[in-house]
């Protein structure tokens, strides 16, 4: 399994916000994959680790608690499936940093 990629959204929610940050998952030859657990921690205005499942079109959604500070990043830090292997040297992004009512896609 390779190819992790990200986006990020934010919504505002007055003095707190959450972070929302989508993870696509594709094994070698491009395919979606499905049911992969991915794992990440969260830096910045809060720390903490977070998880979602990708699914069937390979997208894992992973979303912050509240936050009451100025930017946070989600770094992935593993990928798991029943049946394929994670090759995080294949990512074409590792983390994403978000800011309130910043919804465009962040490198």
């Amino acid at each position: 399994m390779d190819g992790v990629s990200g986006n990020a959204e934010c919504c505002s929610g007055g003095v707190s916000w959450v972070a929302e940050v989508t993870v696509r998952v594709h094994d070698g030859n491009g395919a979606n994959v499905s049911g992969a657990t991915v794992a990440g921690q969260w830096s910045g205005a809060h720390s903490g680790s977070s998880s979602g499942i990708t699914n069937a079109g390979g997208d894992a959604l992973v979303v912050s608690p509240l936050i009451t500070g100025p930017s946070v990043t989600f770094t992935v830090t593993n990928v798991t499936h029943p049946n394929l292997t994670y090759d995080p040297s294949r990512n074409t992004e590792t983390s994403v940093t978000i800011e309130p009512d910043d919804d465009d896609d962040d490198d």
